[in-house]
């Protein structure tokens, strides 16, 4: 059960971060600068995960 839970946190992480790049990304496309840089992104996931 707790193995479980671990990997599917593992895979939120996942997502979460091809998330944020792919938000990035859209921002930097239309000219738009991000509230947030990747590594910022990255330090609120890390707090958010654990």
């Amino acid at each position: 059960m707790r193995q479980w839970l671990i990997d599917d946190r593992r895979r939120e992480k996942k997502r979460y971060r091809k998330f944020i790049a792919g938000w990035i990304r859209r921002a930097n496309k239309y000219g738009g600068k991000p509230k947030m840089s990747v590594e910022e992104s990255l330090k609120k996931l890390e707090e958010d995960y654990g």
